[in-house]
């Protein structure tokens, strides 16, 4: 999905606010998809918000539990 793309290159860039705003967007049309769902929370981790990254990460591994990746990227947040 564009705005998941859009808001991982602004994320890459640095530009947080910006790409947070792109994940909502995302989160909004597909709040099932677990490639948005794991963009929005690598955001989340990078303003802080761990609580929140934490729960979309949850959610996403509830959607696709085989997906070793999401499983990679919980753990990883969970060590911040």
């Amino acid at each position: 999905m564009a705005l998941n793309n859009l808001a991982y290159l602004y994320h890459q860039k640095g530009s947080l606010n910006i790409a947070d705003g792109f994940a909502e967007r995302a989160l909004k049309l597909a709040p099932e998809d677990p490639n948005i769902l794991e963009t929005a929370a690598s955001i989340k981790i990078s303003r802080g918000e761990k609580e929140v990254a934490l729960a979309l990460l949850q959610k996403a591994i509830a959607i696709a539990p085989a997906n070793t990746d999401l499983k990679k990227s919980l753990e990883e947040a969970k060590s911040l």
